[in-house]
């Protein structure tokens, strides 16, 4: 079914949009931090839609991991601390989240993939 993760695609790099755009009047720093988290999960809705359509391949499903389930949440905890905290705290700990992203990043590059797995995936989607 591709339609949902196509539209879900879509919402969330308008709803981020949306959110930069409060960025833009305020310069509130916790507006970035929550519309990189917002595109991060449009990125994921779209690797399932690539997924769906044309099979998963390690580099979507690899694309999918990050931006679904390691990196937002760090985002958007970091979007709450700039609103709780005084503002330099909050840079602290956004530049431990981009650390940990770029180790992240770096890890899941140099990886391997079990294509069964992949392969599996897909299957079980189709169904």
């Amino acid at each position: 079914m591709w339609i949902f993760p196509l539209t879900a695609t879509f919402l969330g790099a308008l709803f981020g949009g949306v959110v930069f755009s409060f960025y833009r009047r305020g310069r509130n720093p916790a507006f970035i931090v929550w519309s990189v988290s917002l595109g991060l999960l449009a990125l994921a809705s779209s690797c399932v839609f690539l997924g769906s359509l044309g099979g998963w391949t390690s580099l979507i499903a690899k694309t999918y991991y990050l931006s679904e389930s390691i990196l937002p949440a760090g985002f958007l905890a970091s979007g709450l601390l700039y609103v709780l905290l005084p503002r330099r705290m909050a840079h602290i700990w956004l530049g431990f989240i981009l650390f940990v992203a770029l180790m992240s990043i770096i890890h899941s590059l140099l990886s391997t993939t079990d294509r069964s797995t992949i392969s599996l995936w897909h299957q079980s989607e189709k169904s």
